[in-house]
């Protein structure tokens, strides 16, 4: 009964400071999962949708707090196709490759942009009806070889086993009116060793004006950084947590009005039982806002605190202990804080003064773990992450390229009384790399025609464990180089295969245990229309 009306009290409150003038439609999010590939590690419409962002298609969209919902990104695509039909300002119409783009995500986004109203689309096809149910959204079959246990990063914690390994899986989602949201993604494990189902991610989830409360499970993935992040990524399996957010960006009343759009998320979450304080608690909040049509910035925190074990925190201390913290092992605010700020620059048409691309998005994210502000002046041993992408390589609009480099430290990920660290399941939580430890990634894209995209990439990356008594030692060395390919057969078929030859030294930070991999994916999914 407490929890009930703890949960309605935030509801209220953040009722009040959200109402603006958007009215968002219910809508499930778009998966960080990569179901119909064309994308590494997430839906393909992230990528299509910075792609026009950065081309300057679509000015103030917050786009690094992910994942999104399907009607946010449809809402995205509307402005699009605005500006592409009505402003004679725009400077791109002869961008046929944005052009393609654009009509990739209508035809994706159909059933919202009708619920929308958008003018071309509702010719086409008719707004989804009061209840919409799809018993199976997408249908997949994964399989994969690997000469030894293999854990890719930034897979919702997949383990392929020693040899032939199999995986089928299936969404579905549903929708009643616009405020009420279901989505489910189980999954089937077969291999040599074992056969496992599993819940990838289920959720359901309430809007009411501009406000969505969600519960269940699900990936988060905060920041702008590709292959990691300094808080939230897709490394570790699917949380399971109580979200509050706004379900679309918005204006700020008042001077804060300068700040642009803002989205706002909070959530609580709650860790393994097989862990150092079984049952541990996460709380998270996120401030990402455009202050500017070419920047895009994020503020975030994340508190790990309670367990089994540790002094009984109640509801009403969680607001505490969002802002207080101390040394005290017996207190119930010694907990583990981590802060992160990121900006995202979107430079458009810089091909007139530099011919390494036309348009190009820099970016960089800072991560502080328990030290920030009080006793010192500048946080000690921050970790950061920085990274440059361009969507038209040398102004070639089927060339993609992104580069980019993370280095955290020994404060990172890790806490004197969660011996665990920052951790879930065994994965890190936050970047793949863990506590001490760099990474530098470049990927390498490019389209064929509209059916096939070719992927290369490369890295090379030293992992530290996040385990106390771990976090200094043996460091995990992996370097890799990848090839993918992804092939749209028709609108429902996608099929996929990967290539990863990796070197790993120190194995599960063992001195000395060394190995070279070779790892094969195949992939086919059915989109149901």
């Amino acid at each position: 009964m407490r929890e009930a009306k703890r949960v309605c009290w935030i509801t209220l409150t953040l009722l009040f400071v959200l109402l603006c003038e958007a009215y968002a439609g219910g809508s499930t999010n778009v998966p960080l999962h990569n179901w119909t590939y064309f994308a590494n590690q997430w839906d393909w419409s992230y990528e299509a949708i910075k792609k026009i962002a950065s081309a300057g298609l679509v000015e103030g969209a917050v786009l690094n707090t992910k994942p999104m919902s399907r009607m946010e990104m449809a809402r995205i695509v509307a402005r699009a196709m605005d500006r592409f039909q009505g402003d004679v300002t725009w400077a791109y119409k002869d961008q046929k490759d944005l052009e393609a783009t654009v009509r990739d995500l209508i035809e994706e986004f159909e059933p919202e942009l009708a619920s929308l109203g958008v003018e071309p689309v509702l010719k086409k096809v008719k707004p989804p009806p009061f209840f919409f149910l799809k018993p199976v959204d997408k249908i997949e079959a994964r399989f994969g070889y690997s000469e030894g246990d293999f854990r890719r990063e930034n897979s919702q914690g997949e383990l392929l086993r020693e040899g032939l390994n199999s995986r089928f899986a299936f969404s579905s989602r549903a929708q009643l009116g616009d405020f009420l949201s279901l989505y489910g993604h189980p999954e089937f494990l077969l291999n040599e060793e074992e056969s496992k189902g599993r819940l990838v991610e289920g959720y359901l989830k309430l809007t009411y004006y501009n406000v969505e409360l969600e519960v269940g499970r699900e990936s988060v993935w905060w920041g702008p950084g590709f292959h990691g992040a300094m808080l939230f990524s897709n490394n570790a399996e699917p949380l399971d947590l109580v979200k509050l957010s706004s379900a679309e960006p918005f204006p700020l009343p008042w001077f804060l009005k300068s700040l642009g759009p803002v989205k706002l998320t909070f959530f609580l979450a709650r860790l393994e039982k097989d862990r150092d304080f079984p049952r541990a608690k996460l709380a998270a909040w996120r401030i990402n806002f455009t202050p500017s049509p070419l920047i895009e910035v994020g503020v975030a925190r994340v508190v790990q605190f309670g367990g089994k074990g540790r002094p009984t925190v109640k509801w009403q201390d969680i607001p505490k202990i969002l802002v207080e913290s101390n040394d005290k092992p017996e207190s119930k605010f010694n907990t583990n804080q981590i802060y992160s700020i990121d900006a995202t620059l979107r430079l458009r048409d810089i091909g007139r003064y530099v011919p390494i691309a036309r348009d190009l998005e820099v970016y960089g994210e800072l991560g502080v773990d328990d030290t920030c502000c009080e006793d010192v002046f500048w946080p000690l041993k921050p970790a950061f992450l920085v990274g440059m992408y361009t969507p038209n390589l040398f102004q070639r609009p089927n060339m993609d390229f992104r580069v980019e480099y993370t280095l955290t430290t020994s404060n990172s990920f890790t806490h004197g009384i969660y011996s665990t660290g920052y951790s879930y399941k065994g994965n890190p939580i936050a970047h793949f790399i863990g506590t001490k430890g760099d990474d530098l990634y470049m990927r390498f894209t490019r389209r064929l025609d509209n059916n096939w995209l070719l992927g290369l990439e490369a890295d090379n990356a030293t992992v530290g464990s996040t385990q106390v008594g771990q976090a200094f030692g043996t460091k995990e060395k992996r370097k890799f180089a990848g090839i993918d390919i992804s092939y749209r057969y028709s609108k429902p078929w996608s099929f996929f295969a990967a290539y990863r030859l990796q070197r790993t030294e120190n194995i599960g930070f063992v001195s000395g245990k060394d190995d070279t991999n070779n790892v094969l994916t195949l992939g086919v999914t059915h989109s149901f229309r």
